[in-house]
């Protein structure tokens, strides 16, 4: 299996996409190869096609219990990885499943560019914590470090969770104008 992976890699050399046979002959000793193919996920001197091919290797559930695997997947995301890279990345986290990469993905979000990353990001934040994604929307409401992402926050509110859902409306009210507007908005949409 290590030698399938050292030949995928060098296979870079003389093509930009890499070798297609290497990529599937590593992609079938995934399960083998989880620590080499990790560390060269998290490897930001390495080339972002290698890193996004071994990336969308760990879209599986088989990883959901692989901190390794959640832990290289969310170094890819971090700035400055390339646009694509990132968005593959949080594909595959979304496909693990994984509940632990909330919290570093919560801590994560503002500095995430460019603009698809960042929205990506988002809705896998919220898709992870699932019902209790107002709860979710309160944290980065009060961390927001500014107007257009706080207004955005009070649209996802949803009408699962209504005690987080009041908290984060509560703490709009007391914002700039535009803020307070959108949650008053947001207000008129539920029914009590």
């Amino acid at each position: 299996p290590h030698w399938y992976l050292e030949q995928y890699v060098r296979s870079f050399a003389d093509d930009p996409q890499g070798s297609e046979y290497f990529r599937l002959a590593v992609d079938a000793f995934v399960v083998e190869l989880v620590s080499p193919i990790a560390d060269l996920v998290r490897d930001g001197g390495q080339l972002p096609a290698l890193r996004m091919g071994l990336a969308g290797m760990f879209g599986r559930r088989r990883f959901q219990a692989s901190s390794e695997v959640v832990d290289a997947l969310l170094a890819a995301v971090r700035p400055p990885a390339p646009e694509n890279l990132a968005l593959r990345a949080l594909d595959s986290l979304a496909h693990v499943a994984a509940v632990r990469a909330q919290a570093p993905l919560e801590a994560l979000l503002f500095a995430l560019r460019p603009e698809p990353v960042c929205q990506r990001a988002l809705a896998l934040i919220l898709e992870l914590a699932g019902e209790k994604a107002n709860q979710a929307l309160l944290r980065l409401f009060l961390r927001a470090p500014d107007e257009a992402l706080r207004r955005q926050l009070i649209r996802r509110l949803d009408g699962v969770e209504l005690a987080a859902a009041l908290e984060l409306l509560r703490a709009a009210s007391g914002m700039e104008q535009p803020v307070r507007l959108e949650a008053a908005l947001k207000v008129g949409e539920y029914a009590g």
